[in-house]
């Protein structure tokens, strides 16, 4: 019997597989170089991000540091007023007289004006628009030579009766102050 010739092998068929396993090799390496830009980009972006984080941060550190000085700026000009100054000076002066009431030169609504710069303060301290640092150097001592006045202290107990919630800001300051060092 006469032998069978072999099939040739479909020149064809084997061209399409050596295309698509060159076509296949191809994406695979655009793939590969597609996740690694991909991981590049997201990495890049994220240091930009973190950059821009830290100078937000210093941005908002630098002005709360800047609106807490010049709210004591501001609350310190208040206090500087003449009547304030008197009310510190007369505190200050061991056995002296503070309120008309008691032989002394200051009105109720005097005091009632200085202590109330004490309670804007408070409130501003409460809302950490003045650093505790800034409220020590500049307020800690005045605030602790007027809550040590007998007559400070009587004038807050009868203002309280009519109304709890007087000048606590006051008393709360106070209270800080007395950490400051």
């Amino acid at each position: 019997m006469p032998e069978s010739p072999t099939p040739k092998p479909n020149s064809d068929s084997a061209e399409n597989t050596r295309r698509w396993w060159t076509h296949f090799h191809h994406v695979e390496v655009w793939n590969l170089v597609v996740a690694v830009l991909s991981f590049v980009v997201i990495t890049a972006t994220a240091v930009i991000i973190l950059v821009q984080l830290r100078d937000g941060r210093y941005f908002l550190e630098q002005s709360r540091d800047a609106t807490s000085q010049l709210l004591t700026l501001q609350l310190d000009e208040r206090l500087s007023d003449p009547i304030n100054t008197r009310i510190v000076e007369i505190v200050s002066t061991e056995g002296a007289k503070l309120r008309k009431g008691n032989g002394g030169p200051i009105t109720d609504g005097q005091l009632d004006n200085y202590l109330g710069v004490f309670e804007d303060l408070n409130d501003a301290y409460d809302a950490h628009l003045i650093s505790y640092k800034n409220f020590c150097s500049m307020f800690s001592s005045g605030i602790q030579g007027a809550a040590s006045s007998p007559e400070i202290e009587a004038y807050i107990r009868e203002e309280q009766k009519e109304d709890p919630l007087y000048d606590t800001g006051f008393q709360h300051l106070a209270q800080i102050a007395k950490k400051c060092k």
